[in-house]
């Protein structure tokens, strides 16, 4: 998996990472005040791409800027 690849590389040049296991996961809300449950089927998602995005804190909010991005085949 791409993510232990990344993880034994990270290790090897001592960058610190997160120990908790790797969860894909797409944000929907940030910041709610209550919590819903919502009930829906699986969503199949399927890429051609993917990117390394980094989250920049600003005094006006936060801005997502991606640093990398893979195309696939």
């Amino acid at each position: 998996m791409f993510v232990e690849i990344l993880s034994r590389l990270a290790r090897k040049l001592d960058i610190p990472i997160d120990d908790r296991p790797f969860k894909p996961h797409v944000t929907l809300v940030k910041k709610a005040k209550t919590q819903t449950s919502l009930e829906f089927d699986p969503i199949i998602w399927h890429s051609n791409s993917f990117c390394l995005v980094e989250s920049c804190r600003f005094s006006n909010g936060i801005e997502y800027r991606i640093v990398e991005k893979w195309e696939g085949k």
